[in-house]
């Protein structure tokens, strides 16, 4: 089987805009970091594998609750709600550097857990340019 490519083709991203996609459901809360900047719109700044990003909107489904049984402790494991895959999140980069983005988190996990897989991220384009097909 062939490995999984690491690139991406920056040539499709113009700007600093571009969409962040869970490709696994997110365990924790990485953008514990984040604030809200006073502004219209309302935006979130913070930053994520050491990248300054604004964070513009999302479009997630209903979190995703897991527990278990803790067989060491005899007891049940407390219930965590997940972001579930195939959230998205419409960010910029703060500092203009779109490649130092797309190579801090294009493929590449997130939050707590990463070992089991979960908060894989792929980076991909954010285009709002266009609306509904002709050109803005």
């Amino acid at each position: 089987m062939k490995p999984a490519d690491n690139t991406f083709p920056t040539a499709s991203i113009s700007g600093t805009k571009f969409a962040l996609y869970l490709l696994t459901p997110l365990y924790g809360s990485p953008c514990l970091d984040f604030h809200r900047k006073k502004c219209k719109p309302t935006v979130w700044q913070g930053t994520l594998n050491g990248i300054a990003l604004t964070l513009h909107g999302a479009i997630t489904g209903k979190v995703q609750r897991v527990g278990g049984w803790d067989m060491a402790a005899n007891k049940p494991r407390p219930v965590k709600s997940l972001v579930p895959a195939g959230s998205v999140f419409f960010c910029s980069v703060d500092n203009g550097d779109i490649q130092a983005a797309i190579d801090a988190l294009h493929n590449q996990h997130i939050g707590d857990f990463t070992e089991y897989g979960y908060g894989h991220l792929a980076v991909g384009v954010w285009n709002d340019n266009e609306i509904q097909g002709n050109k803005a």
